[in-house]
């Protein structure tokens, strides 16, 4: 369970719901409800539920509460910039992390802005601390809108790539390990990625996209190895270059500590051209437009076959995006609109740069994951599309919306991304939504009335 101070109020951040503490205060006694305004919140969080019901309370910023958190930290936010509110938190026991210190990188790896740290002993964000205090919290202002990738530099080991919104905030609970873990020496192979298995390609360039120093641009050898040091427990956007290739981005996740026995770390792909316009990876039927970018999929269902899931991509707001194929058995897209074969991998092409909602069911079995595509690039997801048994399950999920000062919103709207489900909060900011699948991870999005 996770505890976030809310000016004098408190706000129990839990990773599966959020409960606030009403009526205690937290904002001046002289402005009411009604002359609020409010900056829309959007969070990241994980919902794992066994009941039919789960009482969840939604967070939305007020005009109060960024004055309150401004004069504390000494800062103006600017217009047209996002704000990031988050903490660091116990990967195991959900508690904040003191000591940790977070930077924020957009994707060059340049620093998207300064975090400020929360003090344990007067409740107040101020400039004085380093670093977190045992609550974990962190505020960033003026952080320029598009992906940042968040990380702990010291104190812990852990990261999340989010969205900073224009004029809006993005509220984080930056999951860490302690104490840090160290780096993980990264010997793998680049491949060109024909079908599976693929060949060894050399001379092959990679950066992490929004990592800066920790992953610097290194190049893979005539024979396609590499060797490289890379914080653990992180999560890495790898993008693969070549002359004649397409730009490939592979996602990374490394655990802890290196994988035991002889398994080795994941080896990277990288396209080329003549192949993405070949029947190999695209069918005739599809014609690429410029400034798109290609997903291409790999399920890897917690038990069972991998044959006959039905793939979906949604866009945020919820409408279906690009053009869908399944692949055969080797791999190869093929222009029936099936359930993927035996395979388990699919194709979606012709999706604009962002981010997109890509879930995965069939029986039983269900599973989801939110994936970022680029321009002319083509993005990898191996091994985030995991369906499990139960996973198809849904419940009902209700409870408050309200300010971070727990001031209720009447008729705020509550918007699960890439869902199309939206809801509309009534007297009390009292909200409830239906069909929640369990078992995933969302990015809600809560605006004032």
């Amino acid at each position: 369970m996770r505890r976030l101070t809310l000016g004098t109020c408190s706000a129990l951040l839990i990773l599966a719901a959020a409960v606030v503490t009403p009526g205690c205060g937290g904002r001046d006694n002289d402005e009411g409800p009604g002359t609020l305004t409010y900056r829309a919140t959007t969070w990241f969080h994980y919902l794992s539920g066994t009941a039919s019901t789960s009482s969840q309370f939604q967070l939305v910023m007020s005009s109060a509460d960024l004055t309150n958190f401004s004069a504390q930290a000494g800062a103006t936010q600017t217009a047209g910039q996002g704000l990031i509110f988050g903490s660091v938190d116990n990967v195991s026991t959900g508690a904040g992390i003191a000591g940790a210190t977070v930077t924020a990188l957009n994707d060059a790896g340049a620093t998207a802005g300064s975090a400020i740290y929360r003090s344990d002993v007067t409740g107040a964000f101020t400039t004085a601390l380093t670093s977190t205090s045992a609550n974990g919290d962190f505020i960033i202002f003026n952080v320029a809108p598009g992906r940042v990738n968040l990380r702990c530099a010291t104190g812990a080991s852990g990261n999340l790539y989010v969205n900073s919104i224009a004029d809006e905030t993005t509220l984080v609970a930056l999951r860490a390990t302690v104490p840090a873990a160290s780096n993980v020496t990264w010997t793998a192979v680049t491949r060109r990625l024909v079908n599976v298995p693929g060949v060894p390609e050399g001379d092959v360039t990679m950066d992490g996209i929004g990592t800066g120093t920790p992953f610097p641009l290194l190049s893979a050898t005539g024979t396609g190895s590499f060797t490289t040091s890379v914080p653990a427990h992180q999560t890495y956007l790898v993008r693969c270059t070549k002359a004649l290739f397409t730009p490939t981005i592979n996602q990374v996740t490394f655990t802890t500590v290196p994988p035991s026995g002889p398994a080795p770390l994941p080896d990277l792909s990288v396209v080329l051209t003549a192949d993405r316009d070949s029947t190999n990876f695209k069918p005739a039927s599809v014609a690429l437009v410029a400034g798109t970018g290609i997903l291409r999929g790999n399920i890897t269902p917690t038990s069972g076959s991998l044959d006959g899931y039905t793939i979906t991509c949604t866009d945020l707001t919820g409408a279906g995006a690009g053009a869908l194929r399944y692949a055969d058995a080797t791999g190869v897209p093929i222009d029936l609109l099936s359930p993927s074969s035996s395979s388990g991998i699919f194709y979606i092409y012709n999706l604009p740069p962002g981010t997109y909602l890509i879930q995965a069911s069939k029986g039983g079995f269900a599973g989801a994951t939110y994936a970022d595509v680029f321009a002319d690039s083509i993005s990898l997801v191996q091994g985030q599309l995991a369906p499990s048994v139960g996973g198809s399950g849904t419940i009902t999920v209700g409870g408050n919306v309200v300010t971070f000062a727990g001031i209720a919103v009447s008729g705020s709207t509550v918007d699960r991304r890439g869902y199309a489900a939206t809801v509309t909060a009534g007297g009390l900011g009292v909200y409830s939504m239906t069909g929640v699948p369990t078992t995933r991870f969302f990015m809600v999005r809560v605006a004032g009335p």
